[in-house]
């Protein structure tokens, strides 16, 4: 499979004030990434330049109970919601599996995401 790697039209003028990230998963991993965004986002803006604002979480189970995590944005089942957002410019991949992961990452990278 090839996939065309582009970089979404509003990197051109300049380092983007905002980031925005579409997670796929919130298991192990897609609940640490969280944890990190949210714990470290004052270090993350100091360190890159730019808010990495968490926009779309990706969860398999929308019944499952999500315990004490930091405030989640929207949570969804469908990865198209994720993938074909404008407001995501960077899509995390953390949901295990090979067969899924790699059809939504190839999706992600075709879109410039």
């Amino acid at each position: 499979m090839a996939v065309l790697l582009t970089q979404p039209a509003h990197w051109h003028r300049g380092r983007p004030e905002r980031v925005g990230i579409g997670l796929l998963g919130h298991g192990t991993v897609g609940s640490g990434v969280v944890a990190i965004l949210h714990a470290q986002r004052e270090l993350l803006r100091d360190e890159a330049g730019v808010d990495f604002d968490l926009v779309h979480v990706l969860i398999r189970d929308a019944e499952k109970p999500r315990g004490s995590t930091p405030a989640l944005p929207v949570l969804t089942t469908d990865a198209d919601a994720v993938i074909n957002d404008p407001n995501v410019h960077v899509v995390m991949e953390c949901i295990g599996g090979t067969d899924a992961a790699a059809d939504y990452v190839a999706r992600a990278l075709s879109l410039g995401k």
